[in-house]
């Protein structure tokens, strides 16, 4: 998988498919505090870095681009 998609896999592992074990919800648990954390910070979702030094384009740019 290309480096700058990593983080939106990571998402799906924790967030979206995370079963109801304990470990897994401490695991994603651990990454929304994470992700919250990197956001504040930031301003920004993590993986956007690797996404534009990817691509060049930038990801709040693309996102806006995409019809809902």
């Amino acid at each position: 998988m290309d480096e700058a998609y990593h983080y939106l896999l990571d998402f799906q592992t924790y967030v979206t498919q995370a079963a109801g074990e304990k470990y897994a919800i401490r695991n994603r648990h651990e990454f929304l505090n994470k992700s919250f954390y990197y956001y504040q910070k930031n301003n920004a979702i993590e993986g956007d870095d690797k996404y534009l030094k990817a691509t060049g384009k930038k990801a709040e740019e693309e996102r806006n681009l995409i019809k809902s």
